[in-house]
């Protein structure tokens, strides 16, 4: 009898060991297949060396004269451009907004910026005070 009970003992220890062993198994399996859908959805971001080819822009808000200038070249602003915001540039940056079907809350975030930046530029066609026009 004490064999019979001995021997039960060692088929239980390897059943458990190697029951243990599969589930370790299947655990390392499910762990191998999770870091890899998670990896491969991953985005990634390339950035050459060479000053020509970069693929990451960074974006950048613009300083309170530039948007007092693209509000003047729209115009909207009729202020100093001072580099204050104050109330008549909110009043304008708001008008702008409402005028391109933005968000009218008086700040420039990145999609005022977005459509307001074409004005920083200088227009074609309309001349300056400081411009001479020669023949």
């Amino acid at each position: 009898m004490n064999k019979s009970i001995f021997f039960l003992f060692i088929i239980g220890l390897i059943f458990v060991f190697g029951c243990n062993q599969k589930i370790k198994q299947a655990s390392l399996e499910t762990t191998s297949k999770i870091e890899s859908s998670l990896t491969e959805n991953v985005p990634t971001v390339s950035v050459s060396k060479s000053t020509e080819s970069t693929s990451l822009k960074l974006a950048t808000l613009p300083s309170p004269q530039e948007i007092q200038q693209a509000l003047k070249n729209a115009n909207l602003y009729q202020g100093k451009i001072d580099g204050n915001i104050g109330p008549k540039a909110k009043r304008s940056i708001k008008e702008f907004q409402i005028r391109n079907n933005l968000n009218a809350d008086g700040k420039v975030g990145l999609k005022t910026w977005d459509k307001l930046k074409v004005y920083l530029k200088p227009q074609e066609g309309i001349s300056s005070k400081n411009k001479e026009i020669k023949d």
